[in-house]
């Protein structure tokens, strides 16, 4: 016996099914990523004022302009 070929139809519906369950998935995990994304951002800027700190002190340890 020879396996079953899809039909278009029901390639289509098989698609249409995972797409809708991919969907959901997103919607359901999106308040994360969201929370994620500004744990990230936050901790960008941090990061983006320690290295303006260090070429400050390093600027001053040189003599140079604050």
């Amino acid at each position: 016996m020879q396996p079953k070929q899809e039909t278009e139809a029901e390639m289509q519906a098989r698609w249409d099914a995972e797409t809708l369950l991919n969907a959901q998935e997103i919607e359901r995990d999106a308040p994360r990523h969201k929370r994620a994304l500004a744990a990230l951002g936050r901790l960008q800027r941090e990061t983006e004022k320690r290295v303006e700190g260090m070429v400050v002190l390093r600027n001053e340890d040189l003599g140079g302009p604050k």
